[in-house]
């Protein structure tokens, strides 16, 4: 049998991935952050969502989310809405995602969880990603003071169990683009506010 010659070289290799998502984080330095956290401790009511009032410190605070999701998106935003979350000792919060924010464009609309203060114990954030229909992902993001997560707002997201003997507090809410890609999206008054005049960029 003669040898065979080695077949030619294949050229031009490139692996083309499918599914690509992910999340941004970042750390906020923030002068308020327990007056933050004490106003959502005082003014929450058991298994509600507090809408943030207007006031000098949450807007503050709108302003600096705003301005970190505008960079980390390389495109401008502005806050839909805000509101705190108090997790008592003990608790969790159960999966769910932003679903009402995402029937248009979904890849371009993103919500966000701010973590005045925290300690690297308390309840863990837990995005929980399907696709294929079977194939899924769980991405645990322990917590640090002052830190920021942006993430898609389909994506399912929810915590672990809170540590026994104190609370935790966050800040959630949903990110517009100015200018979407796609249909655009007719801005509502939402806490009171036109949200896209709050901050101009």
């Amino acid at each position: 049998m003669q040898d065979r010659e080695p077949p030619p070289p294949i050229r031009n290799v490139q692996r083309h991935s499918i599914v690509d998502i992910g999340y941004w984080t970042c750390e906020l330095d923030s002068r308020d952050a327990k007056a933050i956290h004490n106003l959502v401790v005082e003014k929450h009511v058991p298994h509600e969502d507090l809408d943030l009032p207007i006031g000098n410190i949450t807007m503050d605070l709108r302003q600096q989310i705003t301005s970190a999701a505008c960079e980390l998106l390389g495109r401008p935003y502005y806050i839909d809405a805000i509101w705190g979350v108090y997790t008592g000792p003990g608790q969790s919060v159960m999966a769910h995602s932003h679903w009402s924010n995402t029937w248009l464009n979904p890849e371009e609309h993103f919500s966000f969880c701010y973590y005045p203060l925290c300690q690297e114990d308390d309840a863990d954030m837990v995005i929980h990603i399907m696709y294929c229909n079977r194939l899924e992902v769980l991405e645990s993001i322990p917590l640090r003071p002052g830190l920021l997560v942006i993430f898609g707002a389909y994506y399912q997201h929810m915590t672990t169990r809170q540590f026994p003997d104190r609370d935790r507090v966050s800040i959630a809410g949903n990110l517009y683009p100015y200018e979407p890609t796609g249909i655009a999206i007719q801005r509502e008054t939402r806490q009171g506010v036109l949200s896209g005049d709050l901050w101009q960029q």
